[in-house]
């Protein structure tokens, strides 16, 4: 197996927007518990996004975009499990047994959250429509009773909108509200159905998933997997050729004020810092978001340390004045490293790139350094 399939594995399970799992990963995933874990209680949680199609009509997909990831980071902040996108605003969590009990705090802590924030991204309140299903012992249900339930459920869910969530006990679900045997079978079918719907589309989606699999979804610049790729590569060429480079890590200075207005905010500001680099560029040189929040890297193909650190004074300064018709002025620090001076493999260059960042941000903040 080569070093990208492991990869390309991953990334068709991944949601590209929210970056956590998809479809795909959650059938995996709740079925590997069926087959090696049936004796594990957990808890699978139904979260709906309320509201999404009317924010897309009002504001555009770059604001529904901007709540979709959002909500997705709640769910995995507020639950501590394992969070699923399964198509539009529709969310599935497994987080592991607690007891019943224990459940309900975290549900409520979550809900509130939600309803709290849902005006930073325009949605309104209540934010979402959330149920709960407590599998306790799957050794003693069916396959089709398990996916049964979890339909049902959802179908409860959709059909009491705005209600307070409910927590089921999957065994019992059979006894609510006189359902049967052949009932339960009816909701297993239109589950099936609209499965092999979401199915069918699955070429569709994997190849806009490896489209966007390199791409920061909020600046539009390339994203962490990409600029290592390039990495990668320029460090192979330039130890058959002999050649140096240099690469910049630049991090924002204090800029949670965006955020503490709204995530949307915060995006657009990213979105912002991203476009003002990329016109500063060079033809030649390499500008990604790196990681997450406000960090970018940028490469400077055959380009020396005090080179990179010139470029990195300049765009500094540029972004400290152009910032300047921002909301909030902004600035900038910027660490340096270069190939091969102070590092040959991908993991040093990175680990003195942070070293340098740190000690540009411990001289005072808005400032270049370069560890020799």
């Amino acid at each position: 197996m080569t070093k990208e399939q492991p990869d390309l594995l991953k990334l068709i399970r991944t949601d590209p927007l929210t970056g956590v799992g998809n479809m795909i990963s959650f059938y995996e995933t709740l079925f590997e518990r069926i087959d090696h874990q049936a004796d594990a209680p957990f808890y699978l949680i139904s979260a709906d996004m309320d509201g999404l199609m009317d924010l897309n009509e009002k504001y555009g997909r770059a604001v529904g975009d901007t709540a979709i990831r959002w909500f997705a980071q709640v769910l995995s902040e507020q639950t501590g499990g394992e969070v699923f996108r399964l198509g539009g605003d529709d969310f599935a969590v497994i987080v592991p047994d607690g007891t019943t009990r224990a459940i309900h705090p975290v549900i409520d802590v979550l809900n509130d959250r939600l309803n709290l924030e849902a005006y930073q991204v325009k949605l309104n309140t209540p934010a979402a429509n959330l149920a709960v299903i407590h599998y306790k012992r799957l050794t003693e249900m069916s396959l089709n009773r398990i996916i049964g339930a979890y339909y049902y459920v959802i179908e409860k869910m959709k059909a009491n909108r705005g209600d307070k969530y409910q927590i089921y006990e999957a065994e019992e679900i059979l006894r609510l509200d006189g359902l049967d045997t052949s009932s339960l079978k009816m909701v297993v079918n239109a589950s099936t159905l609209s499965m092999i719907k979401k199915i069918a589309r699955l070429g569709e989606l994997l190849n806009k998933s490896l489209r966007m699999a390199y791409m920061d979804s909020v600046s539009g610049l390339p994203n962490m997997n990409a600029a290592q790729q390039y990495f990668e590569t320029l460090i192979e060429e330039s130890a058959n050729e002999g050649s140096i480079f240099s690469i910049l890590l630049i991090d924002g200075d204090n800029l949670s004020k965006y955020n503490d207005i709204s995530y949307m905010v915060g995006d657009e500001m990213i979105r912002n810092l991203g476009t003002s680099l990329k016109h500063m560029m060079r033809p030649q040189d390499y500008l990604a978001r790196w990681r997450a929040g406000d960090e970018f890297v940028v490469g400077l193909p055959f380009t020396n340390t005090q080179q990179a650190k010139m470029i990195g004074e300049r765009l500094k300064d540029d972004i400290k004045e152009i910032s300047q018709g921002w909301q909030f002025p902004i600035t900038i620090s910027i660490g340096v490293t270069s190939y091969p001076e102070n590092g040959t493999t991908m993991a040093e260059l990175v680990d003195w790139a942070e070293k340098a960042l740190r000690m540009a941000k411990a001289g005072g903040k808005d400032q270049v350094a370069a560890i020799s």
